[in-house]
């Protein structure tokens, strides 16, 4: 193994790769999966209200929305609109299993207090509120393939709930360019009805 990259990951994640390979955040969620255990990690359920925001689209791999959340961000600083930023989300409309990679679809929100005019390239969007069931996640952003593996393949169904209408939310609650990937704190909001 490079140990440039070696050292890297070392220094981001505080373990070796191959040690990070055996015991980091995702092996929790893969054996969950495995044994079928739907209690394994605390849901909360959260009504949440209406949200206005500005959206930068994009289609691609869905580990591409940095760039997407480069757009949104850049745009709304050229507008003075960040002072006015009050969360951001990332939105994902299609199955990865059931689509190739080039043909997903995502957003970059960003939620605002009222309404606004699109800007640039940036499209309004509103997003519904209602009841979410919300899985909260540590560590990197690339492993959150296994959180949502989790939730539709052994939580959900086992969860009195079924899929509702609005859109799947993944909620950013810290800074990826201040923040170690193992530290980085995020949501998956699942609109839920009682089935």
């Amino acid at each position: 193994m490079d140990i440039v990259f070696s050292c890297a990951f070392s220094e981001s994640y505080g373990t070796s790769p191959g040690n990070y390979r055996k015991t980091g955040s995702h092996m929790e969620l893969l054996n969950a999966a495995r044994l079928a255990n739907a209690g394994a990690f605390p849901m909360q359920l959260r009504d949440l209200s209406l949200s206005h925001a500005l959206g930068a689209h994009r289609t691609g791999s869905y580990m591409g929305i940095d760039q997407a959340f480069g757009t949104l961000m850049a745009t709304l600083g050229e507008a003075g609109k960040m002072g006015e930023l009050i969360g951001a989300y990332g939105v994902f409309f299609d199955d990865p299993d059931a689509l190739s990679e080039n043909e997903l679809r995502s957003t970059a929100v960003g939620l605002f207090g009222q309404a606004e005019a699109p800007i640039g390239s940036l499209k309004q969007l509103e997003i519904e509120g209602g009841t979410y069931a919300v899985l909260s996640h540590k560590g990197p952003y690339s492993e959150m393939r296994a959180a949502y593996d989790w939730l539709f393949g052994v939580w959900l169904p086992e969860s009195g709930y079924e899929l509702g209408d609005a859109l799947i939310l993944e909620a950013y609650l810290n800074d990826p360019s201040q923040t170690a990937p193992a530290e980085l704190l995020s949501e998956i909001r699942l609109p839920i009805e009682v089935v």
